[in-house]
């Protein structure tokens, strides 16, 4: 009987090897196919921006095609702004969306991640048949999810748009080689390019919200768009427009926390602004954000607003 168990385990075990090596070479061949594409559509893609603003391209154009865990990165690292990232920091943003009572808990944020994936990775005639059963364009059913996904290319176009209209291409140009770093100068662009909008100095990683240090998952700063986030995900869906009430802010800090069990999900984030008025209108903002979740808002002298919250 020996041998025939053996054969109940390796043939399984050679098959696992055969799909994962055909998984590799798919994920391959489809990146270079979509490399084949890119590269297809580059000379007129040249040709049309040079026309469009003016200034001939100085060097060739070279695309490199990200997959997405690498584009995730990528967009992650545009920007900055971590005061501190310890070591044992696991950049577990679904923590911090549930502690802020945006999602039940993280797996239903990252399971929606997933089922979006999933979607753009099948062909367009499966995608029109879901969209037709839907009735529109595919979503994740998670609000903050779809407008986590969605915000770049909004508030971006939103961003270029401005900078076009007060100083024409060359001011897209200019933005290109020093881009804003912070998520509040994509709504204000004529303020950001004038050099007008108010310093930014980012406030002190406030104290955990556990006394054990295991138990921290992320650590970040969550920003103008991610205070935005935090309305929208309340289901009070504010325009971009709406993000110039939070103009004030200045800086902000934040810690999120998962216990052992993965049950409590906690978070606290210190918030600057530049004066009393302005604080006063964030946190007029903010109010369908606080009501819906079970985050406080205390105030903190001499301008800031201090949040806290747990769930579980």
């Amino acid at each position: 009987m020996a041998p025939t168990v053996l054969a109940l385990v390796v043939v399984p075990t050679a098959l696992v090897t055969l799909w994962l090596r055909d998984r590799a070479q798919q994920h391959e061949q489809q990146t270079a196919a979509v490399t084949r594409v890119v590269e297809d559509h580059l000379p007129a893609l040249e040709v049309f921006v040079a026309q469009r603003t003016g200034r001939p391209w100085k060097t060739a154009v070279r695309a490199r095609i990200l997959d997405d865990a690498a584009f995730g990165t990528a967009l992650r690292d545009v920007g900055g702004g971590i005061p501190h990232e310890p070591s044992s920091d696991d950049d577990d943003i679904g923590v911090t969306m549930t502690a802020m009572g945006l999602v039940d808990d993280p797996e239903t944020f990252y399971g929606s991640v997933v089922e979006q994936d999933y979607y753009d990775a099948q062909p367009t005639s499966w995608q029109n048949a879901v969209d037709d059963a839907d009735g529109s364009a595919v979503s994740s059913g998670v609000p903050v999810v779809d407008a986590m996904g969605g915000f770049p290319y909004r508030a971006g176009a939103v961003f270029v748009r401005g900078l076009r209209d007060a100083g024409g291409t060359a001011a897209v140009t200019r933005a290109w080689g020093s881009p804003p770093r912070w998520s509040r100068d994509l709504v204000n662009p004529k303020g950001w390019m004038a050099g007008t909008v108010a310093k930014v100095t980012l406030t002190p990683t406030p104290k955990s919200p556990s006394s054990d240090p295991a138990d921290t998952a992320d650590i970040g700063v969550l920003g103008v768009g991610g205070l935005w986030l935090a309305v929208e995900g309340a289901h009070e869906h504010p325009s971009l427009a709406a993000m110039r009430e939070l103009d004030g802010w200045t800086g902000d800090s934040y810690v999120a926390t998962e216990n052992a069990g993965a049950t409590r999900w906690c978070f606290v984030d210190d918030v600057t602004f530049t004066d009393a008025a302005s604080r006063q209108k964030a946190y007029r903002f903010l109010e369908p954000w606080l009501a819906h979740s079970q985050t406080r808002a205390t105030y903190q002298r001499p301008t800031g607003i201090h949040l806290a919250g747990c769930v579980g």
